[in-house]
């Protein structure tokens, strides 16, 4: 008898797995570190371990699998389920789910992750009771999942919602998908982090690099928020950068699509205030006048609403 779901979580720094009941309820869950440079099949392969480990740990077998949700950096082709592209994981046309099919033969439904997290947030977290809403993910990249009327819009070749590739700063800093001054190249946690980099090649007074003892190779994002909480100038300059950049995105696709709330996640958003603030002033004073009616909401589910996505999308797929 097949009675569980299982959930992936496929990201460019971890890889979570759950075991979900067909009730919402998760029961396990696993991570294990992405390993990009390994490659996508062996991906596949530690996926696969990771998920029998967790049917193995609750008594269940292979033959108890009732399907996969699937949620993915894209953008990806969900009728045939390849990631056609993936910068971060550096997936090309990746035919995932003929593979992952190779351990378990059944239907495995596929969205981006940031779709994913929408629908989890329209479920069960900050996104309740609304049909209109734009989920926004700042994190490794930068996402956005719509939901529009109720349903994911997801465009004519599977695109929509990759707001970290519109252009705000043309000639600005280059971004992995080989465009330049795109939103993701100027507040997602790798461009923070670049900008602390530069910050200390140009020998600027700050408490960044006492924080990374003077190895420019050691700073992440995370050591920019940790300067910022101890009041540094540089810190909080690089993020306020990072804020008003993320404020005119966030406008613009209030303009586009007249949302009833834009919902933060992702964890640059978890930095709070030294970003949010200059974020919700730059959308206060960008944003088309008719729009300033859009609310701002934090998402509620943190790193499990990809997950949460992945099981919605299971249980709303009839074949599965």
């Amino acid at each position: 008898m097949r009675d569980i779901i299982a959930a992936l979580d496929i990201g460019g720094t971890k890889i979570l797995s759950a075991l979900v009941t067909p009730g919402g309820e998760i029961v396990a869950h696993e991570q294990v570190p992405s390993e990009v440079p390994r490659g996508p099949l062996d991906a596949v392969q530690r996926i696969a371990a990771s998920l029998d480990r967790l049917l193995a740990g609750n008594g269940l077998g292979r033959e108890h699998l009732l399907a996969i949700g699937c949620s993915v950096p894209g953008p990806i082709d969900r009728a045939n389920g390849i990631v056609v592209l993936s910068p971060n994981m550096k997936w090309y046309d990746f035919p995932l789910r003929a593979e992952l099919q190779k351990h378990f033969p059944v239907p495995i439904p596929m969205d981006d992750d940031a779709n994913c997290a929408a629908l989890g947030e329209g479920w069960r977290g900050a996104g309740r009771g609304l049909r209109d809403f734009i989920y926004l993910t700042v994190s490794t990249g930068v996402g956005s999942g719509l939901i529009l009327d109720g349903r994911i819009y997801h465009g004519a070749r599977d695109g929509a919602g990759e707001i970290g590739h519109a252009v705000v700063l043309p000639g600005g800093p280059p971004c992995s998908c080989g465009g330049a001054g795109c939103l993701e190249a100027l507040c997602s946690g790798p461009s923070i982090a670049n900008r602390a980099r530069d910050a200390l090649l140009h020998a600027d007074e700050t408490l960044i690099r006492t924080l990374v003892d003077d190895d420019p190779s050691r700073v992440q994002c995370e050591t920019v928020f940790a300067a910022a909480a101890q009041g540094d100038a540089v810190a909080l300059d690089i993020l306020r950068a990072a804020g008003r950049y993320l404020g005119i995105g966030m406008a613009n696709v209030a303009a586009t699509l007249d949302p009833r709330a834009i919902i933060l996640g992702g964890g640059v958003i978890a930095g709070g205030e030294p970003i949010l603030g200059p974020a919700r002033e730059a959308f206060r004073r960008h944003v088309y006048p008719p729009m300033r009616g859009t609310e701002l909401r934090l998402a509620e589910l943190g790193t499990f609403s990809c997950l949460w996505g992945a099981t919605r999308m299971v249980l709303d797929d009839e074949t599965a």
